[in-house]
């Protein structure tokens, strides 16, 4: 039910896409993130990268295509869950079908209580004419004596009648409980997952202010060329800018690494620091950072020249 309800989203991402007239390719070129990302959005390979990235990734594809990006963000969260969470006309479809059922409900209750209060007058006429009946057997009972004389011929008259005590419960229909319950859960678990994944967005753009503010305080970097290659010990997401005129974003896997030719510089953000080993020319640089946690670091062929 996830993957069917996950593959309902990429689609609306796609359809989102298509209806702004933008391309793949001009989504990557407005928003950096690499083409085969973008497409595993549109697909539904979520499992792709980790899911800080994946967040952080449909934020970026929904500002661009126009859709309110905490909406869009609710719904991937649900479709993760198997939840259906469907169109604005389905949710009004809904509450009409239980506005209907609910009338249905108070009207069926008014014809028990009609019905209710029928035979309760019916046992009243009956309880009159058993009361009645009584009476009239008692004072027969006393004119039989009094006009018998002594009483020598003794008559037992037996009481045949029994009153007998109804009790009608009516069971009144109630929307169960757990319906409401389980609706409140669903959106406060939105909520902390919206509010966490606010979170690492904000710590990631934090990062990249930093490395822009940083790449611009150092001073003029001589032409030395150099060759930097990035091997991933786990799953990490880098950005990296080199010589200040070009950025790549790609991601390392274990064993699965990457070079790139500078001539003088290379900015490097990385999303889980504590994954991912870095050479120079060849050698390996004294670089250890914390797993899960983003690093800024600034190379030149002399090594790590920000830590």
């Amino acid at each position: 039910m996830a993957n069917e309800q996950l593959k309902k989203f990429a689609e609306e991402l796609k359809t989102a896409r298509e209806e702004k007239g933008i391309s793949i390719k001009d989504l990557h070129a407005n928003t950096k993130i690499d083409v085969k990302f973008l497409e595993a959005l549109e697909n539904g390979n979520y499992s792709i990268l980790p899911e800080v990235y994946i967040r952080a990734f449909i934020r970026e594809f929904a500002n661009e295509v126009d859709l309110d990006v905490e909406e869009t963000l609710r719904k991937y969260e649900l479709a993760k869950e198997g939840v259906n969470y469907g169109s604005q006309e389905e949710v009004k479809e809904e509450k009409t079908e239980n506005l209907k059922g609910a009338e249905t409900d108070e009207k069926n209750f008014g014809e028990e209580i009609h019905d209710a209060e029928q035979n309760s007058s019916e046992k009243k006429q009956n309880a009159l004419f058993i009361y009645g009946g009584i009476g009239i057997a008692v004072l027969a009972i006393i004119l039989i004596f009094v006009f018998s004389g002594n009483g020598e011929d003794e008559i037992i008259v037996e009481n045949k009648y029994q009153t007998q005590t109804v009790k009608q419960e009516i069971n009144i229909p109630q929307e169960p409980a757990h319906k409401e319950i389980k609706s409140t859960t669903e959106q406060n678990k939105a909520k902390i997952n919206a509010n966490e994944h606010t979170v690492k967005n904000n710590e990631i753009k934090n990062a990249i202010k930093q490395e822009t503010e940083a790449a611009q305080q150092m001073p003029q970097v001589p032409v030395n060329p150099f060759s930097l290659k990035l091997m991933g010990t786990d799953t990490v997401w880098v950005r990296a800018q080199i010589d200040f005129d070009k950025t790549e974003e790609f991601m390392l896997y274990p064993e699965i690494g990457r070079t790139i030719q500078a001539d003088r510089i290379v900015n490097l953000l990385i999303g889980n620091s504590g994954g991912i080993e870095i050479y120079i020319d060849g050698e390996k640089i004294d670089f250890t950072g914390e797993k899960g946690k983003v690093k800024n670091l600034i190379l030149t062929k002399s090594g790590i020249e920000k830590p």
